[in-house]
Protein backbone atom coordinates (compact mmCIF):
# COMPACT_ATOMS: atom_id res chain seq x y z
CA UNK A 1 0.00 0.00 0.00
CA UNK A 2 1.30 3.22 -0.99
CA UNK A 3 1.80 6.02 2.02
CA UNK A 4 -0.88 8.90 1.40
CA UNK A 5 -2.63 11.40 3.13
CA UNK A 6 -6.72 10.83 4.71
CA UNK A 7 -7.48 13.44 2.49
CA UNK A 8 -5.81 12.19 -0.45
CA UNK A 9 -8.03 9.08 0.47
CA UNK A 10 -10.96 10.79 1.11
CA UNK A 11 -10.90 12.34 -2.15
CA UNK A 12 -10.79 9.33 -4.53
CA UNK A 13 -13.38 7.59 -1.82
CA UNK A 14 -15.95 10.24 -2.81
CA UNK A 15 -15.62 11.11 -6.06
CA UNK A 16 -14.04 13.99 -7.11
CA UNK A 17 -13.78 14.21 -10.58
CA UNK A 18 -11.07 16.46 -11.32
CA UNK A 19 -8.40 13.63 -12.13
CA UNK A 20 -4.81 14.26 -13.25
CA UNK A 21 -1.91 12.23 -14.53
CA UNK A 22 1.26 13.01 -15.67
CA UNK A 23 3.74 10.91 -17.62
CA UNK A 24 7.01 11.47 -17.58
CA UNK A 25 9.31 9.74 -20.39
CA UNK A 26 13.05 10.15 -20.34
CA UNK A 27 12.60 13.88 -18.30
CA UNK A 28 10.14 14.95 -20.89
CA UNK A 29 6.60 15.24 -19.14
CA UNK A 30 3.28 14.12 -21.15
CA UNK A 31 0.60 16.26 -19.36
CA UNK A 32 -3.28 14.81 -19.49
CA UNK A 33 -4.13 16.71 -22.37
CA UNK A 34 -1.40 14.27 -24.52
CA UNK A 35 -2.29 11.28 -23.46
CA UNK A 36 -5.60 9.52 -25.91
CA UNK A 37 -8.57 9.80 -23.55
CA UNK A 38 -9.20 6.03 -21.80
CA UNK A 39 -5.91 4.92 -23.01
CA UNK A 40 -3.79 4.78 -19.82
CA UNK A 41 -3.79 1.09 -18.29
CA UNK A 42 -1.60 -0.20 -15.59
CA UNK A 43 -1.39 -4.15 -14.55
CA UNK A 44 -0.21 -5.82 -11.92
CA UNK A 45 -0.06 -9.14 -9.81
CA UNK A 46 1.56 -11.39 -7.25
CA UNK A 47 -0.13 -14.64 -7.93
CA UNK A 48 -0.79 -15.11 -11.82
CA UNK A 49 -2.13 -18.65 -11.42
CA UNK A 50 -5.72 -20.68 -9.70
CA UNK A 51 -2.81 -22.73 -7.51
CA UNK A 52 -1.14 -20.95 -4.63
CA UNK A 53 2.52 -20.15 -5.22
CA UNK A 54 4.54 -17.79 -3.34
CA UNK A 55 6.92 -16.29 -5.75
CA UNK A 56 5.39 -13.01 -6.90
CA UNK A 57 8.26 -11.28 -9.31
CA UNK A 58 5.78 -10.60 -11.87
CA UNK A 59 6.76 -8.01 -14.08
CA UNK A 60 4.18 -4.64 -13.60
CA UNK A 61 3.09 -3.09 -17.34
CA UNK A 62 1.78 0.55 -17.87
CA UNK A 63 0.30 1.20 -21.77
CA UNK A 64 -1.09 4.80 -23.11
CA UNK A 65 -1.44 6.52 -26.18
CA UNK A 66 0.30 9.77 -27.17
CA UNK A 67 0.96 12.39 -29.44
CA UNK A 68 3.88 13.65 -28.05
CA UNK A 69 7.34 12.62 -28.77
CA UNK A 70 6.06 11.60 -32.11
CA UNK A 71 9.40 11.60 -33.49
CA UNK A 72 11.55 10.24 -30.27
CA UNK A 73 12.50 6.76 -30.28
CA UNK A 74 11.13 6.37 -26.60
CA UNK A 75 12.50 2.62 -26.17
CA UNK A 76 14.78 2.08 -23.25
CA UNK A 77 13.53 5.27 -21.61
CA UNK A 78 12.69 5.51 -18.27
CA UNK A 79 8.92 6.23 -17.61
CA UNK A 80 7.17 7.50 -14.38
CA UNK A 81 3.14 7.52 -13.71
CA UNK A 82 1.69 10.31 -11.50
CA UNK A 83 -2.18 10.81 -10.51
CA UNK A 84 -4.28 12.95 -8.49
CA UNK A 85 -7.85 14.02 -7.46
CA UNK A 86 -8.39 17.70 -7.34
CA UNK A 87 -5.53 19.55 -5.64
CA UNK A 88 -4.17 16.48 -3.57
CA UNK A 89 -1.09 14.99 -3.33
CA UNK A 90 0.40 13.45 -6.78
CA UNK A 91 0.62 9.79 -6.04
CA UNK A 92 3.61 7.58 -7.94
CA UNK A 93 1.72 4.52 -9.29
CA UNK A 94 4.42 3.00 -11.39
CA UNK A 95 8.00 3.34 -12.40
CA UNK A 96 9.69 1.48 -15.35
CA UNK A 97 11.10 1.36 -18.60
CA UNK A 98 9.49 1.75 -22.19
CA UNK A 99 10.01 -1.57 -23.82
CA UNK A 100 7.45 -0.68 -27.13
CA UNK A 101 6.51 2.45 -28.85
CA UNK A 102 4.72 1.76 -31.79
CA UNK A 103 3.59 4.74 -34.44
CA UNK A 104 0.02 4.71 -35.43
CA UNK A 105 0.18 5.53 -39.24
CA UNK A 106 -0.63 8.83 -40.38
CA UNK A 107 -2.13 9.44 -37.17
CA UNK A 108 0.15 11.08 -34.90
CA UNK A 109 -0.18 8.79 -32.27
CA UNK A 110 2.01 6.48 -30.62
CA UNK A 111 1.16 3.25 -28.48
CA UNK A 112 3.74 2.99 -25.47
CA UNK A 113 4.09 -0.03 -23.36
CA UNK A 114 6.45 0.17 -20.56
CA UNK A 115 7.36 -2.64 -17.82
CA UNK A 116 9.00 -2.85 -14.29
CA UNK A 117 12.60 -3.64 -13.36
CA UNK A 118 11.35 -7.77 -13.48
CA UNK A 119 10.99 -7.44 -17.44
CA UNK A 120 14.74 -6.18 -17.27
CA UNK A 121 15.93 -9.01 -14.95
CA UNK A 122 14.00 -12.25 -16.87
CA UNK A 123 15.77 -11.33 -19.81
CA UNK A 124 19.69 -10.50 -18.09
CA UNK A 125 21.72 -13.74 -17.49
CA UNK A 126 23.25 -14.41 -14.08
CA UNK A 127 24.89 -17.45 -14.62
CA UNK A 128 28.45 -15.83 -14.20
CA UNK A 129 27.31 -14.35 -11.55
CA UNK A 130 26.22 -16.97 -9.28
CA UNK A 131 29.09 -19.75 -10.38
CA UNK A 132 31.16 -16.92 -9.15
CA UNK A 133 29.47 -16.18 -5.84
CA UNK A 134 31.44 -17.81 -2.92
CA UNK A 135 29.86 -19.37 0.32
CA UNK A 136 27.61 -16.70 2.15
CA UNK A 137 24.44 -16.29 3.18
CA UNK A 138 20.92 -15.82 1.59
CA UNK A 139 20.54 -12.10 2.73
CA UNK A 140 24.31 -11.21 1.97
CA UNK A 141 23.72 -12.79 -1.50
CA UNK A 142 20.77 -10.48 -2.29
CA UNK A 143 22.19 -7.12 -0.91
CA UNK A 144 25.13 -8.05 -3.38
CA UNK A 145 22.55 -9.03 -6.28
CA UNK A 146 20.44 -5.88 -5.57
CA UNK A 147 23.99 -3.80 -5.89
CA UNK A 148 25.52 -5.90 -9.00
CA UNK A 149 22.39 -6.09 -11.14
CA UNK A 150 21.13 -2.10 -10.01
CA UNK A 151 17.61 -2.84 -8.59
CA UNK A 152 16.82 -0.73 -6.09
CA UNK A 153 14.49 -1.69 -2.73
CA UNK A 154 12.76 -0.34 -0.07
CA UNK A 155 14.48 -2.10 2.65
CA UNK A 156 11.72 -1.49 4.79
CA UNK A 157 9.29 -3.95 2.84
CA UNK A 158 12.06 -6.26 3.19
CA UNK A 159 12.13 -9.33 5.59
CA UNK A 160 12.87 -12.96 4.93
CA UNK A 161 12.52 -15.82 7.85
CA UNK A 162 15.34 -17.88 6.09
CA UNK A 163 17.97 -14.48 5.69
CA UNK A 164 20.38 -16.53 7.35
CA UNK A 165 20.13 -20.05 5.67
CA UNK A 166 23.78 -20.68 3.84
CA UNK A 167 24.27 -19.62 0.10
CA UNK A 168 26.63 -21.72 -1.70
CA UNK A 169 26.74 -20.12 -5.22
CA UNK A 170 28.77 -21.48 -7.75
CA UNK A 171 30.82 -23.38 -5.05
CA UNK A 172 29.64 -26.97 -5.65
CA UNK A 173 27.85 -26.67 -8.52
CA UNK A 174 27.93 -24.57 -11.82
CA UNK A 175 24.51 -23.15 -12.72
CA UNK A 176 24.20 -23.53 -16.73
CA UNK A 177 21.23 -21.91 -16.98
CA UNK A 178 19.83 -18.89 -14.56
CA UNK A 179 18.45 -15.73 -15.35
CA UNK A 180 18.43 -12.29 -12.33
CA UNK A 181 14.82 -12.78 -12.18
CA UNK A 182 15.10 -16.74 -11.18
CA UNK A 183 17.50 -15.98 -8.28
CA UNK A 184 14.90 -13.04 -7.07
CA UNK A 185 12.31 -15.64 -7.32
CA UNK A 186 14.20 -18.44 -5.68
CA UNK A 187 14.84 -16.01 -3.05
CA UNK A 188 11.00 -15.18 -2.44
CA UNK A 189 10.09 -19.01 -2.88
CA UNK A 190 12.35 -20.16 -0.36
CA UNK A 191 11.26 -17.28 1.91
CA UNK A 192 7.44 -18.24 1.40
CA UNK A 193 6.83 -14.52 0.46
CA UNK A 194 5.70 -12.48 -3.28
CA UNK A 195 8.23 -10.04 -4.66
CA UNK A 196 6.61 -6.84 -6.13
CA UNK A 197 7.24 -3.40 -6.66
CA UNK A 198 6.12 -0.33 -5.60
CA UNK A 199 5.17 2.84 -7.95
CA UNK A 200 8.63 3.78 -7.61
CA UNK A 201 9.73 1.00 -9.02
CA UNK A 202 11.69 -0.15 -5.50
CA UNK A 203 11.83 -4.34 -4.73
CA UNK A 204 9.54 -5.08 -1.72
CA UNK A 205 8.20 -8.50 -0.70
CA UNK A 206 4.64 -9.37 1.06
CA UNK A 207 3.24 -11.69 3.15
CA UNK A 208 -0.25 -13.65 2.16
CA UNK A 209 -1.81 -14.15 5.65
CA UNK A 210 -5.32 -15.05 6.66
CA UNK A 211 -8.65 -12.30 6.42
CA UNK A 212 -11.73 -12.68 8.45
CA UNK A 213 -14.10 -13.89 5.46
CA UNK A 214 -17.27 -12.27 6.43
CA UNK A 215 -19.01 -10.86 9.49
CA UNK A 216 -22.33 -8.61 10.00
CA UNK A 217 -21.86 -4.78 9.36
CA UNK A 218 -23.91 -3.12 12.37
CA UNK A 219 -24.85 -0.16 10.55
CA UNK A 220 -28.36 0.33 8.61
CA UNK A 221 -26.95 3.11 6.51
CA UNK A 222 -26.11 0.57 3.09
CA UNK A 223 -28.98 0.50 0.37
CA UNK A 224 -28.12 -1.48 -2.51
CA UNK A 225 -29.13 -0.06 -5.84
CA UNK A 226 -28.84 -1.77 -9.42
CA UNK A 227 -25.24 -0.22 -9.85
CA UNK A 228 -23.54 0.71 -6.88
CA UNK A 229 -23.89 -0.05 -3.21
CA UNK A 230 -22.96 3.20 -0.98
CA UNK A 231 -22.14 2.87 2.67
CA UNK A 232 -21.16 5.90 5.69
CA UNK A 233 -17.39 4.98 4.94
CA UNK A 234 -14.81 7.34 2.75
CA UNK A 235 -12.28 4.77 1.92
CA UNK A 236 -11.50 4.27 5.28
CA UNK A 237 -10.14 0.86 6.93
CA UNK A 238 -11.35 -2.49 8.73
CA UNK A 239 -7.78 -3.21 10.62
CA UNK A 240 -5.05 -3.23 7.82
CA UNK A 241 -7.96 -3.83 5.08
CA UNK A 242 -9.03 -0.84 2.96
CA UNK A 243 -13.00 0.01 3.02
CA UNK A 244 -14.61 0.28 -0.44
CA UNK A 245 -17.05 2.54 0.28
CA UNK A 246 -18.80 2.17 -3.88
CA UNK A 247 -18.63 -0.30 -6.25
CA UNK A 248 -19.80 -1.54 -9.72
CA UNK A 249 -19.08 -4.83 -9.82
CA UNK A 250 -18.64 -7.43 -7.15
CA UNK A 251 -18.71 -11.38 -7.57
CA UNK A 252 -16.94 -14.12 -5.50
CA UNK A 253 -16.67 -17.61 -5.02
CA UNK A 254 -19.05 -19.19 -1.29
CA UNK A 255 -16.08 -20.65 -0.51
CA UNK A 256 -12.13 -20.03 0.64
CA UNK A 257 -9.26 -21.65 -0.81
CA UNK A 258 -8.06 -24.52 1.02
CA UNK A 259 -5.12 -23.42 4.07
CA UNK A 260 -1.59 -25.21 3.62
CA UNK A 261 -0.98 -27.97 5.90
CA UNK A 262 2.32 -29.22 5.08
CA UNK A 263 5.34 -27.52 3.02
CA UNK A 264 8.03 -30.13 1.08
CA UNK A 265 11.35 -29.29 -0.32
CA UNK A 266 12.35 -31.42 -2.48
CA UNK A 267 15.03 -31.22 -5.82
CA UNK A 268 12.58 -32.99 -8.37
CA UNK A 269 9.51 -34.84 -8.48
CA UNK A 270 11.50 -38.66 -8.13
CA UNK A 271 13.03 -37.26 -4.95
CA UNK A 272 11.38 -37.66 -1.49
CA UNK A 273 12.21 -34.39 -0.17
CA UNK A 274 12.12 -33.16 3.29
CA UNK A 275 8.48 -31.92 4.45
CA UNK A 276 7.47 -30.40 7.48
CA UNK A 277 4.91 -31.11 9.60
CA UNK A 278 5.11 -34.69 8.14
CA UNK A 279 1.84 -35.41 7.81
CA UNK A 280 -1.06 -33.05 5.66
CA UNK A 281 -3.12 -33.59 3.25
CA UNK A 282 -2.81 -30.09 1.47
CA UNK A 283 1.08 -30.27 0.50
CA UNK A 284 2.92 -27.23 -0.91
CA UNK A 285 6.02 -28.39 -2.53
CA UNK A 286 8.93 -26.34 -3.44
CA UNK A 287 10.68 -27.86 -6.22
CA UNK A 288 14.36 -27.23 -7.71
CA UNK A 289 15.11 -24.24 -5.40
CA UNK A 290 18.87 -22.98 -5.57
CA UNK A 291 19.03 -22.14 -2.16
CA UNK A 292 17.90 -26.08 -1.47
CA UNK A 293 20.71 -27.84 -3.04
CA UNK A 294 24.04 -29.18 -0.62
CA UNK A 295 21.23 -28.33 2.13
CA UNK A 296 21.58 -30.77 5.06
CA UNK A 297 18.57 -32.77 5.78
CA UNK A 298 18.07 -31.09 9.42
CA UNK A 299 19.17 -26.91 7.73
CA UNK A 300 16.23 -28.25 5.22
CA UNK A 301 13.66 -29.34 7.54
CA UNK A 302 14.23 -26.04 9.54
CA UNK A 303 14.07 -24.13 6.17
CA UNK A 304 10.36 -25.98 5.96
CA UNK A 305 9.60 -25.45 8.77
CA UNK A 306 10.26 -21.45 8.75
CA UNK A 307 8.18 -21.47 5.05
CA UNK A 308 5.44 -23.28 6.53
CA UNK A 309 4.91 -20.89 9.76
CA UNK A 310 4.57 -18.25 7.08
CA UNK A 311 2.69 -19.85 4.68
CA UNK A 312 -0.28 -21.83 7.10
CA UNK A 313 -2.02 -19.15 7.67
CA UNK A 314 -2.41 -17.87 3.98
CA UNK A 315 -6.14 -17.57 2.97
CA UNK A 316 -8.26 -15.87 0.64
CA UNK A 317 -11.41 -15.75 -1.67
CA UNK A 318 -11.79 -15.90 -4.84
CA UNK A 319 -13.79 -13.07 -6.44
CA UNK A 320 -13.71 -10.13 -8.74
CA UNK A 321 -14.50 -6.05 -8.40
CA UNK A 322 -14.61 -3.20 -9.95
CA UNK A 323 -14.92 0.15 -8.75
CA UNK A 324 -13.62 3.98 -8.39
CA UNK A 325 -9.94 3.84 -8.51
CA UNK A 326 -8.20 3.97 -5.29
CA UNK A 327 -4.33 4.16 -6.57
CA UNK A 328 -2.85 3.81 -3.26
CA UNK A 329 -3.54 0.13 -2.94
CA UNK A 330 -1.37 -2.22 -4.41
CA UNK A 331 -1.61 -6.45 -5.18
CA UNK A 332 -1.37 -8.21 -2.04
CA UNK A 333 -3.42 -5.40 -0.09
CA UNK A 334 -6.65 -6.28 1.76
CA UNK A 335 -9.80 -4.70 0.97
CA UNK A 336 -13.73 -4.90 2.33
CA UNK A 337 -16.74 -4.74 0.11
CA UNK A 338 -20.09 -5.01 1.84
CA UNK A 339 -22.93 -6.95 0.82
CA UNK A 340 -26.07 -8.68 1.24
CA UNK A 341 -26.40 -11.71 2.35
CA UNK A 342 -29.36 -14.78 1.79
CA UNK A 343 -31.10 -13.68 5.25
CA UNK A 344 -31.17 -9.78 3.54
CA UNK A 345 -28.32 -8.69 5.99
CA UNK A 346 -25.73 -6.65 5.58
CA UNK A 347 -22.45 -8.04 5.36
CA UNK A 348 -18.87 -7.70 5.40
CA UNK A 349 -16.94 -9.23 2.96
CA UNK A 350 -13.20 -9.12 3.00
CA UNK A 351 -10.56 -10.08 0.14
CA UNK A 352 -6.60 -9.99 -0.80
CA UNK A 353 -5.74 -7.96 -4.35
CA UNK A 354 -4.09 -10.73 -6.64
CA UNK A 355 -4.27 -8.70 -9.79
CA UNK A 356 -5.25 -5.61 -10.35
CA UNK A 357 -5.57 -3.12 -13.11
CA UNK A 358 -6.01 0.60 -13.09
CA UNK A 359 -7.57 2.19 -16.43
CA UNK A 360 -9.28 5.74 -17.19
CA UNK A 361 -8.63 9.05 -17.22
CA UNK A 362 -11.32 11.64 -15.65
CA UNK A 363 -12.78 8.29 -14.60
CA UNK A 364 -10.18 6.17 -13.25
CA UNK A 365 -11.57 2.35 -12.58
CA UNK A 366 -9.70 -0.34 -10.56
CA UNK A 367 -10.84 -3.68 -11.28
CA UNK A 368 -9.37 -6.43 -8.93
CA UNK A 369 -9.15 -10.18 -8.80
CA UNK A 370 -8.12 -13.29 -6.97
CA UNK A 371 -8.09 -17.15 -8.21
CA UNK A 372 -8.22 -20.13 -6.58
CA UNK A 373 -9.43 -23.84 -6.14
CA UNK A 374 -11.35 -24.80 -3.34
CA UNK A 375 -9.37 -28.00 -3.36
CA UNK A 376 -5.51 -28.41 -4.12
CA UNK A 377 -4.34 -31.46 -2.77
CA UNK A 378 -1.01 -30.87 -3.40
CA UNK A 379 0.79 -28.05 -4.76
CA UNK A 380 4.15 -28.04 -7.75
CA UNK A 381 5.83 -25.04 -8.40
CA UNK A 382 5.42 -25.15 -11.76
CA UNK A 383 3.99 -26.63 -15.04
CA UNK A 384 7.50 -26.53 -16.69
CA UNK A 385 8.50 -29.30 -14.36
CA UNK A 386 5.41 -31.30 -14.58
CA UNK A 387 6.46 -31.72 -18.35
CA UNK A 388 9.72 -32.36 -17.80
CA UNK A 389 9.32 -35.05 -15.48
CA UNK A 390 6.77 -36.49 -17.90
CA UNK A 391 9.28 -36.21 -20.84
CA UNK A 392 11.76 -38.54 -18.37
CA UNK A 393 9.76 -40.65 -17.83
CA UNK A 394 8.75 -41.52 -21.87
CA UNK A 395 12.74 -41.57 -21.97
CA UNK A 396 13.42 -43.26 -19.12
CA UNK A 397 15.89 -41.31 -18.09
CA UNK A 398 17.60 -41.93 -15.43
CA UNK A 399 20.25 -39.16 -15.02
CA UNK A 400 20.95 -37.65 -11.82
CA UNK A 401 20.18 -34.09 -13.03
CA UNK A 402 17.43 -32.01 -12.03
CA UNK A 403 15.33 -31.35 -15.26
CA UNK A 404 12.64 -29.23 -13.74
CA UNK A 405 11.99 -25.11 -13.40
CA UNK A 406 13.02 -23.55 -10.74
CA UNK A 407 10.07 -21.53 -10.55
CA UNK A 408 8.87 -20.15 -13.53
CA UNK A 409 10.13 -20.48 -17.41
CA UNK A 410 12.76 -21.62 -17.84
CA UNK A 411 14.81 -24.87 -16.03
CA UNK A 412 18.05 -23.77 -14.18
CA UNK A 413 20.39 -26.95 -14.88
CA UNK A 414 23.65 -28.03 -13.36
CA UNK A 415 26.52 -29.83 -13.95
CA UNK A 416 27.03 -32.40 -11.05
CA UNK A 417 24.36 -34.46 -9.51
CA UNK A 418 22.17 -33.83 -6.88
CA UNK A 419 22.58 -35.81 -3.38
CA UNK A 420 18.72 -36.67 -2.24
CA UNK A 421 17.62 -35.99 1.46
CA UNK A 422 15.61 -38.93 3.06
CA UNK A 423 13.26 -37.30 4.89
CA UNK A 424 9.73 -36.66 4.24
CA UNK A 425 6.46 -38.59 2.39
CA UNK A 426 7.04 -40.97 -0.93
CA UNK A 427 5.94 -39.28 -3.78
CA UNK A 428 5.81 -39.51 -7.82
CA UNK A 429 4.91 -38.44 -10.75
CA UNK A 430 2.39 -40.04 -12.78
CA UNK A 431 1.57 -38.78 -16.24
CA UNK A 432 2.68 -35.31 -15.51
CA UNK A 433 0.37 -34.89 -12.60
CA UNK A 434 2.15 -35.44 -9.11
CA UNK A 435 0.60 -37.39 -6.91
CA UNK A 436 1.45 -38.03 -3.47
CA UNK A 437 1.13 -41.27 -1.51
CA UNK A 438 1.68 -41.28 2.67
Amino acid sequence: MINVSEATKVAWATGVIDKDIKINVGGTVITADRIVSGSFALNESIMASDSLEFVGCIAKSCSFQTDALNNVNLKGKTCSVQIRAGSTDWITVFTGTIDESKKRGSKGLKDITAYDVFYRLSQTDACDWWNSLGVTTLIAAFKQFMTDFNVAYNSAAISFVNSGITCFGGSKRQAKKLTALQFLQAVCQINGCVGYTDGYGRFGVKYIDAIAQQRLYPADSLFPSDFIYPSDYDGGSVGFSTIIPYYQELEYEDYSIKQIDKVTLRNKSEDVGVSYPYAGSNNYIIQGNIFAFDQSGSDLLDIAQNIYNVVKNANFRPFTGKQMSFPWLEAGDKVTYYDINDQGVTVEVNFIIMSRKMNGDQMMWDSYSAEGEQDQRIFITDLQAQINDLQEQINENTEDTPNGSLFGMVAVEYTQPIETPTMGGIEESVNGVVTEIN
